[in-house]
């Protein structure tokens, strides 16, 4: 997030290095993630063994790295970090799997390594570090678009957002990724650049050419504008006050049925980059923990066009863990058994996994403690 220090510019061009973090595992895994798109781009089946075999070792590489930041102190404390690592490894062992079975799924293997950049952006937009990167040999022959999702991968944030505004400016309602790009555009200036002024000035300007989207994306992005407008206003700062961030979320807070209850987008993303804050730089961090996580959880499950999809759970889990008997934990659990009955629900009924039904079972235990 641009709450992040940009202490040290990694540029490849002159691999100048200076920062108290050891920047080579960030420089390897994006080497590998580089050169992880220059063989999946524009592929949806059928790798040859030989581009087989280079996505194979470049993926190993990438997990391998992955051990390195656990190593990073002043994110592992932090409550997500690890666990979003971890996600990361999974996913990425799977498709080593894949990669090496008799009976590998090219298709499968090109999606399930084209969605590792999410979990990416979900990392890098949550937890700071002193590294980041500039680096303008972007992989030949991708569009607008493809170019923001790799540049935000990769922690170049200016970049990413100059790229998805001209895919976005550029009228192609109907194209996909059109609403996605939005999204990421929008999550930039609020939680990661923490930019109103510049939301506001390229809002005033798209809305003016009449853009011919439906009429509810035109009042969202008029919502979007007078939120962003009364955040300049009032400062146009990320608050690290905890009870200014709760109430940018009352509306959720105050609902009987929160996970419905309609949002405020900029209040709901400024109210995320706010408690990360809290989290991470002020005391009131660890007097308010349960609360943060829920509110963190609640706010993910209202988000998730922004994050990878098991982001809402991994802070509602560790509420009910780390906190359990809490009024947060039992909020916690009553909101996961929610997302996760969604999600094992179809037009047949809902059919919850064993395992799935044990750990339910076992997270309302310790949700519903007396200890």
């Amino acid at each position: 997030m641009s709450r992040c220090l940009l202490i040290l510019i990694i540029l490849f061009s002159t691999q100048s290095i200076l920062a108290e973090e050891d920047p080579r595992p960030m420089v390897n895994g994006y080497h590998n993630f580089k050169e992880i798109q220059k063989i999946i781009h524009n592929k949806h089946s059928e790798l040859s063994d030989l581009e087989s075999e280079k996505l194979f070792q470049l993926v190993k590489s990438l997990r391998s790295s992955l051990h390195e930041f656990k190593d990073y102190p002043n994110q592992s404390r932090l409550p997500g970090f690890k666990d979003n690592l971890e996600l990361l490894n999974q996913s990425l062992l799977e498709i080593e799997k894949n990669l090496k079975s008799p009976s590998s799924n090219d298709d499968w293997a090109i999606w399930r390594v084209k969605t590792i950049s999410t979990n990416c952006q979900t990392c890098h937009s949550n937890f700071s570090v002193e590294i980041s990167f500039q680096d303008s040999d972007i992989p030949a022959g991708f569009d607008n678009f493809e170019k923001a999702e790799f540049l935000l991968s990769s922690r170049q944030y200016q970049q990413a957002e100059k790229y998805y505004w001209e895919f976005i400016k550029a009228g192609d309602y109907q194209k996909n990724g059109f609403n996605y790009a939005l999204n990421r555009w929008i999550d930039l200036i609020v939680r990661i650049l923490q930019t109103p002024d510049l939301g506001i000035e390229k809002l005033k300007l798209f809305l003016k050419s009449k853009p011919e989207i439906s009429r509810y994306e035109l009042e969202d992005l008029k919502s979007w504008q007078d939120s962003l407008v009364a955040w300049q206003e009032s400062g146009g700062e990320i608050s690290d006050d905890f009870q200014v961030n709760k109430k940018l979320i009352s509306n959720l807070l105050n609902s009987n049925e929160p996970a419905y209850e309609k949002i405020n987008l900029i209040k709901t993303l400024r109210a995320a980059a706010g408690f990360h804050k809290i989290y991470e730089h002020s005391q009131s961090g660890l007097e308010h923990q349960p609360e943060i996580l829920y509110y963190l959880g609640l706010i993910y499950a209202r988000t998730p066009m922004f994050f990878v999809y098991e982001l809402p759970e991994i802070y509602l889990k560790l509420c009910i863990n780390n906190f359990p008997g809490t009024p947060e934990a039992q909020k916690s659990f009553q909101l996961l058994k929610e997302l996760v009955t969604n999600g094992f629900t179809g037009s047949g009924g809902t059919h919850l996994d064993l395992d799935t039904k044990k750990e339910l079972d076992r997270l309302m235990q310790k949700a519903y403690s007396k200890f």
